[in-house]
């Protein structure tokens, strides 16, 4: 899969059984992926296992899809919500220990920006910052993350801004 394929030929290949086009588009998006997943559950095998119970999930219900082009933001609307079904299960992580944001590839100095960075997230509302992570991590536009989380983009803009505001001011006040 060189180059970008549109989404909709992705979700039409599927639709006809062609499980390997699907293995191809995660290849190609796991880093997004895989950090939006991590996101919520900082630990490798119940990462797997998310991605595992998705690719079943949207190969079983990949008929029920009527807009193919909406192919990403319903995979990723799939993947958050086996995340929050295993934090559910689990009752075992608090809101609060999501996030983990430090880049490996980063320099120190901005590790330690980083480690700022985590902590003012952790420190603000979780609907906040699930919006900052989609936005700002993994690159979604907001009209992308109102067709994700199925929520007004005006809620998204208000939402991603009173974040910012918050983690502005605790990071300030740490500063």
């Amino acid at each position: 899969m060189k180059g970008e394929v549109d989404v909709s030929t992705i979700a039409k290949s599927i639709k006809r059984g062609n499980i390997e086009v699907l293995l191809q588009w995660i290849d190609v998006n796991k880093q997004k992926l895989y950090r939006m997943s991590w996101s919520y559950l900082k630990n490798n095998t119940e990462v797997e296992d998310v991605f595992h119970n998705t690719i079943i999930k949207v190969t079983q219900n990949i008929n029920k899809l009527k807009n193919e082009q909406a192919f990403e933001g319903w995979f990723v609307s799939i993947l958050l919500n086996e995340c929050r079904k295993i934090l559910r299960d689990k009752r075992r992580v608090q809101p609060s220990e999501y996030i983990e944001l430090v880049d490996t590839a980063c320099s120190l100095e901005n590790q330690a920006e980083s480690l700022d960075l985590i902590d003012g997230l952790k420190s603000i509302d979780e609907e906040y910052k699930e919006l900052i992570i989609l936005k700002y991590y993994s690159g979604y536009t907001q009209k992308e993350i109102a067709e994700i989380l199925n929520i007004p983009i005006g809620t998204v803009k208000t939402k991603i801004f009173r974040g910012l505001k918050m983690l502005r001011k605790i990071l300030t006040r740490e500063a």
